[in-house]
């Protein structure tokens, strides 16, 4: 540095450099600075702000530290360094530098704004909310403040307060893609249904590269039920479902009446690219709907033209759903005549696999020498290939433990018999966190104090079932070090198929009986055991189990049925019990047929096990089933000596109704008791609950 630039001077070019983005330039003059003045407070900042830019915290932190030393009274510093202490998990430093930074500087509107951002990721909304305000009414066309005081405000359940503020930020940036995403959410949850879906295609029309943006598009559609769309919409419905975040299951049931309406049009639906995809990766959970493909199947047998495509879509969606389509005498002869065929035609066999699964057929194998299509080597996979590779994992599956109870045994023959739930595709929604990240953030938000993450959780997932479960908790907790245990060998080795699709690696998985597993000298972090307690001859004693498998102050996710919510289940096990109907194929067609026959029990259809053969199985004719009451579960938490921190609930509609009749009560299983009593399908899927070990 010249002897004839003045150090403001100086500090003046390198900022201009700083500013335009030029960071080696102006890093090099603020060093030169530096070698002359070792503790120029401002060239030993701004070095430190370049350092933060470079994600180079420790050094940043470092800088500006000393930086405060020589000028603890400027408020601004004291709020970078929060920053970077931020950005390093030293969380608590953090808190206390932002203090200082509006202790000395009260009108500082980027402080509060970071200080609200830093007790939102804590925890406390209430707090984080007054910031947010603050630094509005300093500032009020801060865009970072207002975005955060309007994700604030959404996070809160006042989406009515949040939205004009997001309009803010778009009328001075209209381009923010992130803004205009949570806009539709906020839109969606205010019942703006038509502007959130536009707000919502907005996002991922200006940043199409950005998965939160198509998770956040296809979460609103869910809520939704489209009628019509246009070319462009077919075309971001097709991105979705192929999506590699997005459960295509969770999307179609709302695009229904777009694929009905294709499905009822003379042969538009042989050639359809979405009702396509739509069939291959999800069941379609509608009564008039599956009547519709029903007579299209049916229909196939006298082999019109150019129905392959869609021939081997039906042929998929059918072994997604386990061949829950009824079927005439008519259609087992024709079948049967088309199978003695030694050499298939392309359609033939897709019409085949559209009524039973190919891997049944005597020399199956075969079909795999010979080149087919593309659409039917698909289906070739599913159906072939893949049953095999189950066939080879399951030989190489660990045994933890005997299952010598009758029950345990009758259990594992159901899921051996029908693997529970069959599923296409695999949705990686989360991005890994931290267990306490997981709880304190949306739509948990439970109060875990004094709770302290382990870096490397032990999780146990206990009844994993076909591995949706394992995977999803394989993705959503970082680092985390996953056993997943089930009865059935056939559900694990489609588990595990799924895992190495997926790519998973952190998975273990093993045959046990959870009711066994007392011996196992392995503890754990977290538990999850979802829809499993309530299978076993007692369930309260296999709950005890787990508890002491469970490290203290560890967390628990359960799953249990409601007696109140399951008054259709009850009525249609009476059917199955009054007509002695077998779990076979045959017996749930007919159990179907009688349920949409009785008027008492119709209301079945409405639920989503009614279209699968294994998810009907396990709804009404499982063979042990027991149902709780909110007042049991509060008398074997105390035995347990386990803390309710709260429910599982993604309709945040029913968290605002329980606390607009009982107030906020959240924790109060006793106000949820009342609330469920008047409203009794609350809990129509099953009881979704956490618990810490005391």
């Amino acid at each position: 540095m010249s002897q004839r630039v003045t150090v403001a001077q100086a500090l003046e070019l390198a900022i201009e450099h700083h500013n335009a983005g030029r960071l080696a330039e102006a890093e090099e003059i603020y060093t030169q600075i530096l070698a002359a003045l070792p503790n120029q407070h401002d060239a030993l900042h701004l070095l430190g702000l370049i350092a933060h830019e470079q994600e180079n915290y420790e050094k940043a932190a470092e800088l500006i530290e000393r930086a405060v030393t020589f000028a603890p009274e400027v408020g601004e510093m004291h709020g970078n360094l929060a920053l970077a202490l931020q950005d390093l998990g030293r969380l608590d430093e953090a808190m206390a530098r932002f203090q200082t930074a509006l202790a000395l500087n009260p009108d500082f509107a980027e402080g509060h704004s970071n200080l609200g951002h830093l007790l939102l990721t804590r925890g406390d909304l209430e707090t984080a909310l007054v910031h947010f305000e603050q630094a509005v009414s300093l500032a009020p066309d801060f865009v970072e403040a207002r975005n955060n005081l309007a994700d604030a405000l959404l996070e809160a359940g006042q989406p009515n307060i949040a939205i004009p503020h997001y309009r803010h930020v778009l009328t001075i940036k209209s381009d923010l893609a992130t803004v205009h995403s949570n806009l539709g959410t906020a839109l969606l949850e205010s019942g703006q249904t038509e502007d959130a879906l536009a707000s919502l295609r907005k996002a991922v029309q200006l940043e199409p590269n950005t998965d939160t943006h198509w998770i956040a598009l296809a979460a609103g559609i869910e809520r939704l039920c489209i009628t019509s769309i246009d070319d462009a919409f077919r075309t971001e419905l097709l991105t979705i479902l192929e999506h590699p975040a997005v459960d295509p299951q969770r999307v179609v049931p709302a695009i229904l009446p777009v694929l009905h309406a294709i499905l009822q049009e003379n042969g538009q639906f042989l050639t359809d690219t979405l009702l396509q995809r739509a069939l291959a990766l999800s069941p379609f959970r509608d009564f008039d709907v599956e009547a519709t493909l029903t007579a299209h199947r049916r229909a196939l047998l006298n082999m019109p033209p150019n129905i392959l495509p869609f021939a081997c879509a039906l042929a998929q969606h059918c072994f997604l759903n386990e061949y829950i389509f009824a079927v005439t005498k008519e259609e087992e002869r024709a079948i049967a005549k088309l199978a003695s065929d030694p050499a298939p035609s392309p359609e033939v066999l897709a019409i085949l696999a559209s009524y039973r699964p190919l891997y049944n057929i005597a020399g199956a194998e075969h079909f795999l020498d010979r080149d087919w299509p593309a659409p039917l080597t698909a289906v070739l996979q599913q159906q072939i290939v893949e049953p095999q590779e189950e066939r080879r994992l399951r030989t190489c599956i660990p045994t933890l433990t005997p299952i010598n109870s009758d029950v345990s045994q009758a259990v594992r023959d159901q899921y051996e018999a029908n693997p529970y739930p069959r599923w296409a595709k695999f949705a990686k929604r989360h991005t890994p966190a931290s267990i306490g990240e997981v709880l304190r953030s949306a739509p948990l938000r439970f109060d875990l104090e004094g709770y302290h993450s382990p870096n490397a959780p032990e999780v146990l997932i206990a009844g994993c079932g076909t591995g949706q479960q394992s995977l999803l908790a394989a993705t959503r907790y970082k680092s985390a070090r996953i056993l997943a245990i089930d009865l059935s060998l056939s559900s694990l080795a489609y588990a595990i198929r799924k895992s190495h699709e997926a790519n998973i690696e952190n998975i273990e998985y093993a045959q046990a009986d959870l009711l066994m597993l007392g011996h196992l000298e392995r503890r754990f972090d977290l538990i999850e055991c979802v829809g499993v307690l309530h299978h076993l001859g007692d369930p309260v004693s296999g709950w005890r189990v787990l508890s002491t498998l469970l490290r203290p102050g560890g967390v628990m996710k359960i799953g249990l049925y409601s007696q109140l919510a399951r008054q259709d289940v009850i009525s249609g096990r009476a059917i199955i019990k009054k007509h002695a109907i077998e779990p076979t194929l045959e017996g749930i067609h007919r159990a179907r047929e009688l349920i949409a026959e009785d008027p008492a029990t119709e209301i079945l259809k409405t639920r989503h096990s009614f279209y699968s053969a294994s998810e009907l199985r396990d709804l009404i004719f499982h063979v042990q089933e027991h149902r709780f009451t909110l007042p049991q579960i509060v008398q074997t938490l105390k035995a347990l000596d386990l803390q309710f921190l709260g429910f599982e609930m993604h309709d945040q509609q029913t968290v605002h109704d329980l606390r607009n009749e009982q107030g906020d009560r959240l924790t109060d299983l006793s106000a949820w008791h009342a609330f469920e009593t008047t409203n009794p399908d609350t809990f129509r899927g099953m009881y979704q609950f956490w618990v810490r070990k005391l």
